[in-house]
């Protein structure tokens, strides 16, 4: 170790003195374990300076290179003396001790003292590969790679350069010295870089893209200039941009012509061909009108369901009349692509993605979004998500829900990929962009009964509610007094008040199941009904488009609804207890429980069940099929999460199932959610179902922390049926969970 005064004659700091730290070698240092990083060891290595900027640095040793980050080691109180940064020049040998992290990606190290050793040659660049590049397990190291540059940004001092390799694309930052010429001469060229490789990553300590600085002119090499003039790249035609060709382009340019459908300036225009859409990704600001006639000339896009451009030029060649929408209903795109996909061929005439539609839905809910707002559309047995900027929100602020409205816009149909190549899974669901409010056009307004109405009713019936929970309260105070003298007076006494108490219990049973089941399946009849006494006052009015099958059909679910609703109310009067699965195994119900109330929502939603599961008795199985809806609703409806798990499996012990409702939305604080007080039952009720059948309810959550519901219930039915040994949870505590163990969900 050198004395503090060496070290100022050397690198013109003065720094404190350190702990005597053994001398390592950077690949050591790079070995060390996460759990090692995190107790911050303090180390010393001797490296060369290979890139610097701003005061921060990089250093190698061999072929194993080390970020030093003097900055920050000064706001963290460990480098209180001043780093001259010409100390730590490229191809000077620094001695560096200091405290080493975990960092965002890799290790860094926080200098305590920098030692300089002298000076020596660079490292020999070496040729990386894209696995290792992509990876990030080149960084810190002088690298030398080979790509096409797909855009050019010129921030004066330095280029900012998007390029690809093997279609993954990365990020290089080029001193505008390296290349004085015209940085649009670059781009779709094939260019040689070597520099210092590192990563930007997220907040994970992942690697998103590798990042290459180049500082010299040797470093900078176009290998080929672009093959031909942006606009003489090789047309292709719209609809086939990405489809099979023995020819390939070799990353570079290729270029498509078509009709402007939407154009977002600087961001994305889509291009429209009879029934083929292509979005193009482009940040150039040519003012384009719906109907103009452009060429495109980019990069093939593959990250989404289908090909687009990416990084694209874009000019205006002619000019015509704005495309009409295609007139096509939700259900028939999805059920072409379906029959594409479960066919193994292309969708005919088109699979519409990308594409200009228009079709009937009725409004179902609307929500407001980061980007401005959605609407959430029921097309037939489609589920749509319309998004529209703030202003064209706003601008449908009078739209209710129920409407019937004809909805245009540029589809996008939802999918799933499986393990296999083919086929693709065809989800009942799309998103359309809708251009403005215009493209929302209103056709029959709501029914009377809108959900301001119904909130009206149901604040009422909320005042009511409570003032009959207050009156049952001071009743069952009353009771109580009066039972403490009874039990004094008469044993005939203490046995009427028990059985006043097994009744109002027994009463609270029934409401929560009549809130589960009659009541839903109730309001789905009426909302049939609605729509055959629109249809019947439309044929009424001569539109002849108002099919007597599609009445029937609505008259047909309306009956099944109301059989159904007859079953539901027989079983309740039978047990007062649960909703069995209709003879279905526990697995199926449930399965198909979570499809439906999942629909339409942009929660991503999963299962996982465990087939022992399907052993549960009626009694069992009922009650928790209905606390798992319940959770699963209150967290679509409530807790705006991206994210909601459902999870049955056996508990350690094997003799119990535990089912769990789990999701990272906004959370809420227990004790202070609505209840039976506001007309929300759900909570008290998921914890008296569980309860009635020997089982436990737990639930844990926060204000942006997610919440978790947690069930857990015996497999024997003579094990865990008994009735709830405390009051009812509109009489109970809510917040009995501990305080520093909460997550997040919403309330019932």
């Amino acid at each position: 170790m050198l004395i503090p005064g060496c070290i100022a004659a050397l690198s013109g700091t003065v720094s404190r003195p350190l702990a005597a730290a053994e001398l390592q070698s950077i690949a050591d240092v790079r070995l060390l374990s996460l759990e090692e990083l995190a107790r911050e060891p303090v180390v010393r290595v001797r490296g060369v300076v290979t890139w610097t900027k701003g005061g921060e640095f990089t250093i190698q040793d061999g072929d194993d290179g080390i970020y030093v980050n003097p900055n920050l080691a000064r706001k963290q109180g460990l480098m209180t003396a001043e780093f001259d940064p010409a100390a730590a020049a490229p191809g000077t040998v620094l001695e560096i001790e200091g405290k080493l992290i975990p960092g965002g990606f890799s290790a860094p190290i926080l200098p305590h003292d920098i030692r300089v050793v002298g000076t020596a040659p660079l490292p020999a660049i070496r040729r990386t590969t894209p696995a290792r590049f992509f990876a990030g397990a080149d960084d810190s190291l002088l690298v030398e790679i080979e790509a096409v540059a797909q855009a050019v940004e010129d921030r004066g001092s330095t280029l900012a350069v998007t390029l690809a390799v093997d279609s993954h694309l990365f990020h290089a930052d080029i001193a505008r010295s390296a290349f004085p010429g015209d940085p649009a001469r670059l781009i779709d060229a094939n260019l040689r870089l070597a520099g210092v490789a590192l990563s930007q990553f997220n907040t994970r300590g992942e690697i998103l893209r590798p990042v290459v600085y180049v500082d010299r002119p040797e470093w900078f090499t176009v290998v080929s200039p672009p093959p031909q003039p942006p606009f003489e790249a090789p047309l292709i035609e719209l609809a086939s941009l990405a489809r099979y060709r023995r020819e390939t382009t070799d990353g570079h340019m290729v270029r498509i012509r078509g009709t402007v459908i939407h154009s977002m300036a600087g961001r994305d225009i889509y291009l429209q061909v009879a029934a083929g859409g292509v979005r193009v990704q482009t940040a150039a600001a040519t003012p384009l009108a719906l109907g103009d006639v452009v060429e495109a000339a980019g990069f093939i896009d593959r990250s989404g369901r289908v090909a687009g451009l990416a990084n694209a030029l874009v000019r205006k060649v002619g000019a015509g009349a704005a495309l009409d929408p295609i007139a096509i209903t939700a259900d028939e795109i999805v059920a072409v692509n379906e029959r594409a996909s479960s066919s193994f061929v292309m969708a005919e005439p088109s699979d519409y993605e990308n594409c200009l539609v228009t079709f009937p839905a009725t409004l179902v809910e609307k929500r407001t979004t980061h980007r401005g707002g959605s609407l959430l559309l029921a097309a037939g047995k489609t589920n749509v998500i319309a998004e529209l900027g703030p202003e064209d929100f706003r601008a449908l602020e009078a739209l209710q829900p129920g409407s019937v409205v004809a909805a245009t816009g540029i589809v996008h149909v939802e999918s799933e990929q499986g393990m296999g190549v083919w086929p693709l899974k065809i989800l009942s669901r799309m998103q359309l962009l809708v251009r403005n409010a215009r493209d929302i056009r209103l056709v029959t307004p709501p029914p009377w009964w809108t959900p301001r109405r119904l909130a009206t009713a149901a604040a009422g019936l909320a005042g009511l509610a409570a003032i009959a929970t207050a009156w049952a309260v001071a009743l069952r105070r009353e009771v109580r007094r009066q039972t403490a003298i009874a039990v004094e007076e008469t044993a005939a006494r203490r046995e009427a008040a028990v059985e006043y108490e097994v009744t109002l219990r027994e009463r609270n049973h029934l409401a929560a199941n009549l809130h589960d089941t009659i009541l839903q399946t109730v309001s789905g009849i009426n909302f049939q009904l609605k729509v055959c006494e629109t249809a019947n006052r439309r044929r009424g009015e001569g539109d002849a488009a108002v099919a007597p099958d599609r009445m029937g059909e609505h008259l047909a679910v309306a009956r099944k609804m109301v059989d159904h609703a007859a079953g539901q109310l027989r079983g309740t009067v039978w047990s007062l207890r649960s909703l069995t699965a209709d003879g279905r195994p526990f697995g199926v119900a449930l399965r198909e429980l979570v499809d439906r109330t999942a629909a339409g929502h942009d929660a991503t939603t999963s299962l996982a069940l465990d087939p022992a599961a399907d052993d549960l008795p009626p009694l069992v199985s009922g009650n928790l099929l209905l606390v798992l809806q319940e959770a699963l609703h209150n967290a679509l409806h409530h807790a705006e999460p991206k994210t909601v798990a459902v999870e049955v499996r056996t508990d350690e012990a094997g003799s119990g199932i535990v089912a769990t409702v789990r999701d990272d939305g906004c959370g809420f604080t227990l004790g202070e959610q609505v209840g039976p007080a506001q007309g929300h039952f759900g909570l008290d009720g998921m914890r008296e179902r569980v309860e009635r059948i020997g089982g436990t309810l737990e639930i844990k959550t926060a204000v942006g922390a997610g919440t978790t519901v947690r069930a857990a219930v015996p497999l024997s039915q003579s094990a865990g049926a008994r009735p709830p040994a405390r009051p009812p949870l509109a009489a109970a505590k809510l917040n009995e969970t501990p305080s520093h163990d909460r997550t997040m969900s919403a309330s019932g």
